[in-house]
């Protein structure tokens, strides 16, 4: 791939430089997020003690943009979908934080929920960016608002809505969710309704402790 961009590519530049990022922190962080600007990529990377966030800008030769602090390990990064300088993240410490890379890195960032229990997963939804979904550790998947914090707008699962959720992801509309949950089949959600459109049971499938992630896929998002 790299033979077929050229030698002198600017996009050969970035990638290399991207790469050594990755092999640079294999086995100790993850890459949670990538921003592409004009002129550079921004990388959101998680740091080798995991409790916070470092922003990189990988067509600056790695240059350490900001770093954002939480309380205990970071699981999830959601960039907004109608702003870069936007951020959302979830974190073992129960809260799922709202950044804005233009601000000192110090400030107080806006909060939108706080639990006793770790959230591991958090989206904005890609057509209504002031709404996002979560997924907790013990209070399942959640809806909310950027106006209304610390108060969800639904609790998804009906009778059920307590268990344990690990990853939520919207569709490219934004009308849908599909979620992970620990011990039961993933689930797909309309946006509106706290009940189950789909759940994808499967006799081979038992997610009993590893954390997994999951993704819609395909041009109209038919795969799951």
């Amino acid at each position: 791939f790299f033979e077929s961009i050229g030698h002198s590519s600017p996009l050969r530049s970035v990638l290399g430089s991207l790469l050594q990022l990755v092999l640079t922190y294999a086995g100790s962080s993850c890459i949670l997020g990538l921003v592409a600007e004009v002129r550079r990529l921004v990388v959101f990377i998680k740091t080798r003690n995991g409790t916070s966030i470092a922003l990189y800008s990988v067509s600056a030769r790695g240059e350490t943009l900001n770093v954002f602090l939480h309380d205990d390990a970071v699981y999830g990064l959601s960039v907004s979908p109608v702003n870069d300088n936007v951020f959302a993240s979830s974190s073992d410490d129960g809260r799922v934080l709202i950044w804005d890379t233009r601000e000192p890195p110090h400030g107080e960032p806006f909060c939108l929920a706080n639990y006793p229990s770790a959230f591991h997963s958090v989206m904005f939804n890609p057509a209504e960016p002031r709404l996002l979904a979560t997924a907790n550790s013990k209070e399942g998947v959640g809806l909310w608002d950027i106006r209304k914090p610390r108060t969800s707008l639904l609790r998804y699962g009906g009778s059920m809505s307590l268990q344990s959720a690990m990853s939520v992801r919207f569709n490219s509309a934004g009308t849908q969710l599909l979620a992970l949950r620990r011990r039961l089949p993933p689930v797909l959600y309309e946006l509106h309704s706290r009940l189950p459109s789909f759940q994808f049971d499967n006799q081979g499938y038992f997610n009993s402790c590893t954390m997994k992630s999951c993704c819609f896929a395909g041009d109209e998002d038919q795969v799951r």
